[in-house]
């Protein structure tokens, strides 16, 4: 690598720039290999700001009143069962193990759960915010290192405001937690770049190759996805470019931090392994079948499919999606030559993941939030450019982008007006809430940058999505009557049911309802897909065959004299009414929900007068 002197900018988003002394691109005049920039005090404060802020504004969302949706509370519930058995090693989900999901998401809930003494809504969360807290550290750190002490300030606002680190800083799901390990992984692999000629190297790349184990444990193989393959093609590009020597390849430790990585991971799978039959067959469904598309096919966008997560992408990238374009180029162009090597880095992040998930049958738009930490900090070095090393707006270009900012603006509330209208009316107006808002902060951005207001034109332009998190907070913010209706369920059935009654599922148990209703309502699904697994050789049958095979099974039970409770879709309680019975079944309670659930017995009459819990009742 080439040394180059080092250049730290004085200046920082808040404060309008003075004259200049740098280069047209200071990135040019950094090397990876040396000293860190230092940053001045105008920019070390505004950081710290940045992080306070960032640190109450994911609070609040871990803290908000909304009930956990399915995925969160599967993660809670998962949780609150690890933590009254007692037993790390296998998650259990309504009594059932549930090993096909790597443990970390559990294992920080519960562990934050036994230190509060419950596990609630904002206990559930927490773990989300702080790693979404830590994701902005590193996107920071990361920036710095690479781009200049500047540029880390505009990566860490752009990062705290984009629409993908407000919708996931507060879920209770696990892809904030592997977001944040994928870019300490990236932020350690930088660290061993620097230091690679270095005695310091070797602790690097162990820290490296440690922190990999943890994010594979936090979701495998996405790990593998996201920073094992990227960074393969790294290196493979780099060498084929004649960047990079043997020698250099040869100080990442390859060898050596292989067998790290594998201390870390393989305990966990072989401690289960020898505890829960199925295990590999479990496994191998979830990673092969659902990358096959066979378990699940998740959003359908037929000949569209290739694009779906760069356009997912672009929607979490928002309000910065316009520099997009510019940002993915950037690495390719002739002006990076001076900082190849990170540049690159974070394009096969990027690229190479993306890549990788388009080519998968089952697709879902979280998937890829571990991919917006590289899309970030490429765009914050375009950004920085169009906010402080471009020539000021004039008015009359200022007033043509906002005639098309609000013609642009106009057509899609519009539209979403009509969609809105017809399947969600109740959204509407959170809805042209957030567009309104939007357009003013734009507008106002847009006369800040007339005016020569540099870093306060970035800063309005980062409202934008503070706008649509706070509409959409109000319209998703009361729904206790979820709550309630799941916990009266399990007090009625707790009721009724004598304590000799045997209580299942049919088919798979909503997570809310497990989590919210609680007592009897924790009890093993009477379709165990692990022996079902075990008769079909480790492949799923198709749907209809699968509802076939339970449906038998559930038909044996209701006509056994012993009392059982069955609680299942309205699908298939109408399935099952068409088929053939022996016993009189009894509807004791309906959920209405988007899927309604209904509860069955083969129990005498005493219980089919009983008034049902916001449905019907009878046979």
């Amino acid at each position: 690598m080439s040394s180059r002197t080092h250049v730290s900018d004085a200046s920082s988003p808040a404060a309008e720039p003075g004259p200049r002394h740098e280069p047209p691109h200071p990135i040019a005049a950094l090397d990876i290999s040396g000293p860190i920039p230092t940053m001045s005090r105008s920019q070390r404060l505004a950081a710290s700001a940045l992080f306070l802020a960032a640190g109450a504004v994911f609070l609040a969302l871990a803290f908000r009143n909304n009930p956990l949706d399915e995925h969160e509370a599967l993660v809670a519930e998962t949780a609150r069962e690890m933590v009254e058995r007692n037993d790390w090693i296998v998650p259990r989900f309504a009594t059932m193990p549930r090993i096909r999901k790597t443990p970390l998401a559990y294992w920080a809930v519960a562990l934050l759960g036994r230190a509060a003494g419950r596990i609630d809504e904002a206990v559930a969360r927490l773990p989300s915010a702080a790693a979404a807290l830590g994701t902005i550290v590193c996107v920071f750190a990361i920036a710095r290192r690479v781009f200049g002490p500047r540029v880390a300030v505009v990566a860490a606002f752009a990062a705290l405001t984009s629409v993908g680190m407000m919708l996931f800083a507060g879920d209770g799901r696990v892809e904030m937690q592997l977001t944040f390990w994928c870019a300490a992984c990236y932020l350690l692999f930088l660290q061993v770049l620097r230091t690679r000629r270095g005695p310091a190297g070797r602790w690097w790349a162990w820290a490296f190759y440690a922190a990999l184990g943890v994010a594979m444990l936090a979701k495998a193989p996405m790990a593998g996805v996201f920073v094992g393959v990227p960074i393969a093609v790294f290196c493979g590009l780099m060498l084929g470019l004649r960047l990079w020597t043997l020698r250099d390849l040869k100080s990442l430790r390859v060898f050596a931090g292989v067998l790290l990585f594998l201390l870390v991971v393989l305990p966990w799978p072989l401690a289960v392994w020898q505890r829960v039959p199925q295990a590999a067959w479990q496994w191998r469904t979830e990673i092969l079948d659902r990358f096959s598309g066979e378990l699940d096919k998740g959003e359908q966008w037929g000949w569209l499919a290739p694009l779906y997560y760069a356009a997912a992408l672009a929607g979490f990238a928002a309000p910065w999606t316009l520099a997009v374009p510019a940002a993915i180029a950037a690495p390719f162009l002739r002006r990076t030559a001076d900082y190849r090597e990170p540049s690159l880095l974070l394009a096969s992040w990027l690229v190479v993941s993306v890549l990788i998930l388009s080519a998968a049958e089952s697709q879902r738009a979280h998937y890829v939030l571990p991919a917006l930490p590289p899309l970030i900090l490429l765009l914050a070095e375009r950004l920085d450019h169009y906010f402080f090393r471009s020539a000021r707006l004039s008015p009359d270009r200022a007033r043509r982008i906002g005639r098309a900012a609000l013609v642009v603006v106009g057509a899609a509330s519009l539209a979403a007006f009509v969609v809105l209208r017809a399947r969600d009316p109740a959204a509407v107006a959170p809805v042209l809430l957030a567009a309104g808002g939007a357009t003013a902060a734009g507008l106002a951005a847009l006369a800040a940058h007339v005016l020569g207001r540099r870093g306060i034109s970035l800063a309005l332009a980062g409202l934008c999505p503070a706008a649509g998190m706070i509409a959409w907070t109000a319209h998703h913010n009361d729904h206790g009557a979820t709550r309630t209706a799941w916990r009266d369920l399990a007090l009625r059935v707790a009721r009724l049911a004598a304590p000799s009654d045997e209580v299942f599922w049919l088919g798979r148990p909503p997570a809310t309802g497990i989590f919210y209703g609680g007592g009897r309502l924790v009890t093993p699904r009477l379709d165990d897909p692990g022996r079902l697994l075990k008769s079909t050789d480790g492949r799923f049958p198709p749907r209809m065959d699968w509802f076939i095979m339970v449906a038998g099974t559930a038909i044996r039970r209701l006509a056994e004299p012993t009392p059982v409770w069955l609680v299942m879709r309205d699908d298939a309680y109408a399935h099952l009414q068409r088929i053939r019975h022996n016993g009189r079944l009894t509807v004791v309670a309906d959920i209405p929900d988007d899927d309604d659930w209904v509860v069955l017995t083969n129990r005498p009459a005493d219980t089919r007068n009983a008034p049902a819990v916001g449905g019907r009742t009878g046979p």
